[in-house]
């Protein structure tokens, strides 16, 4: 999808980082590093298949960061937020519905 930005992905996060605590090392296996300028870009790509795989008619979804939002009838978004819950685990994707607000 963005082959320039594969190659830095690929060294950074093929390997487990060394997080040096206490005179101990701990291997860091999952997820990001805070503050990696990598991180924004890389969220964006592996959530993009699954933004395609939830487009409906009916609502408009909006993006930022790792925020989202969607607008339109109330129908379609329980419909569209339904399947997200349903399809979203097939993408790595966990719906928490503590973290749903509708403002």
């Amino acid at each position: 999808m963005c082959p320039s930005l594969s190659t830095s992905l690929t060294n950074s996060y093929t390997q487990p980082s060394s997080l040096f605590v206490n005179n101990q090392t701990l291997y860091s296996k999952e997820s990001t590093t805070q503050r990696d300028p990598l991180v924004m870009p890389m969220y964006g790509i592996a959530i993009l298949p699954l933004v395609k795989a939830i487009e409906k008619s009916g609502v408009t979804q909006k993006r930022y960061a790792d925020d989202g939002s969607v607008s339109g009838d109330l129908n379609s978004i329980k419909d569209l937020f339904d399947e997200l819950q349903d399809i979203g685990p097939a993408f790595g994707y966990f719906v928490n519905p503590q973290n749903v607000n509708s403002s």
